[in-house]
């Protein structure tokens, strides 16, 4: 097959939904929709990414293949460069060899 090539289109990541608490009332800002809430400074938030090829999670964690425990996002300002820029001094509990690689 000349000129073909094989392989995975790897994650394909498609949008993403933030949730939070504000007092006892649950938010949520979801990139599909748009908006612009967000978690305020010092607040806990979560981060569910959605698209295709992306690990299972889930009920199916049982998989000695489920590596969605193994993913991470690094999240910057929209001004900012994910390849380039290092983490704010807010983020604890993250280190990173360089900052493309942080674990």
């Amino acid at each position: 097959w000349p000129g073909w090539v094989t392989g995975t289109t790897g994650p394909v990541p498609k949008g993403f939904k933030v949730t939070w608490m504000s007092g006892s009332d649950a938010l949520s800002f979801d990139s599909a929709i748009g908006g612009s809430a967000s978690p305020g400074f010092n607040t806990r938030f979560s981060v569910t990414v959605y698209g295709a090829g992306l690990p299972f999670g889930g009920a199916r964690t049982k998989s000695h293949s489920d590596v969605s425990g193994r993913q991470r996002i690094k999240i910057v300002q929209a001004h900012q460069n994910c390849r380039g820029d290092n983490l704010p001094e807010e983020v604890r509990g993250i280190e990173c060899t360089t900052p493309q690689i942080c674990s």
